[in-house]
């Protein structure tokens, strides 16, 4: 079984450090963003996401905004 691959996207930094630091010692490989495009044009890509922690109010594209183009 391949190790879940879960995609923070925070416009906080610190935010998005906090997180990748629980969810990798808890096993998980963990990509961040700061973006809401920047985790739209992952999403599009190739690389396989299982999971995606969003943040809501992000400057330029909204979280909402991002939820509803990666939906």
């Amino acid at each position: 079984m391949s190790q879940p691959r879960l995609l923070v996207v925070d416009d906080d930094q610190s935010i998005n450090s906090i997180f990748e630091f629980v969810l990798q010692q808890a096993g998980y490989y963990t990509i961040t963003t700061t973006s809401g495009q920047e985790c739209i044009d992952i999403i599009k890509s190739d690389q396989p996401v299982d999971l995606v922690f969003l943040d809501l109010k992000m400057p330029g594209i909204s979280g909402i905004d991002t939820f509803k183009e990666i939906q």
